[in-house]
């Protein structure tokens, strides 16, 4: 007599997800503050009955630095925007009834571009990174009762790409019309390795609804931190997230 099926472990079909969050960003060794603002981010799953599964998830966010004029009245505002795509491929274990672990592993493309507004007293540029490297997760997830579960996500990403520096600075300070002359100097590249680390969680209630399956809004908290040559970026704030299976 062949063995009975085992059972389903996770959540086998097409999983679509998207969410939104309110990010604040620090910067290292500098004396601006950044503002709160949205962030997005989506993914494609396709997972077998056995727990194998293919991912596709893609991050987007956008924020301000503002200058703490108290110690510093020529800082710059600064426009930081941070994009990545992530294609994983892993495996789904189930330990218990009640606990769920995923282990993936796969390529990650990134994005940092810090674009000052204006320009002050000071030479001063546009700085921007993009590159590709591996990405590791691990993702856990603790069932409560049959509409509630708890969640966890670390995630750790090495980028390897180029680094672009721009220089700009004041040519005799000519004034026309109020407006300021500025003439750009020079640029600087540089091969450059990025370090992402990621964590999150938070607090998962469950739903169906017809031919959907697994429906669930998340509520939790996230942080990451972008950590370059010269640039080290934190974010931290709070996340919603809806998905679904088909």
């Amino acid at each position: 007599m062949p063995p009975p099926p085992a059972p389903e472990c996770g959540t086998p079909g097409w999983t679509l997800t998207a969410a939104a969050l309110y990010l604040k960003s620090y910067v290292a060794d500098s004396d601006t503050e950044g503002n709160w603002d949205w962030g997005f981010r989506g993914s494609l799953e396709y997972e077998r009955p056995d727990g194998l599964f293919a991912r596709v998830a893609g991050f987007w966010w956008r924020g301000d630095q503002e200058p703490d004029n108290s110690k510093d009245d020529f800082d710059l505002d600064t426009e930081v925007t941070i994009y990545d795509i992530d294609f994983l491929v892993g495996d789904t274990f189930c330990p218990t009834e009640s606990t769920s672990l995923e282990l993936s592993a796969g390529l990650r493309y990134g994005k940092v571009k810090a674009d000052p507004d204006d320009y002050d007293d000071f030479d001063s540029g546009e700085y921007k990174f993009d590159g590709w490297g591996p990405t590791f997760q691990l993702r856990g997830r603790r069932t409560l009762t049959d509409r509630i579960a708890l969640y966890a996500d670390l995630q750790q990403s090495f980028l390897f790409g180029e680094a672009e520096e721009d220089f700009a600075a004041f040519d005799d300070r000519v004034e026309l019309a109020e407006q300021k002359i500025i003439r750009r100097s020079s640029s600087r590249e540089s091969d450059t390795m990025a370090s992402i680390s990621e964590i999150r969680g938070g607090i998962e209630f469950l739903w169906n609804w017809n031919a959907i399956r697994n429906a669930y809004l998340r509520l939790g908290a996230e942080g990451q931190y972008w950590w370059l040559d010269d640039v080290e970026v934190g974010l931290v704030g709070a996340t919603a997230e809806v998905g679904f299976t088909f």
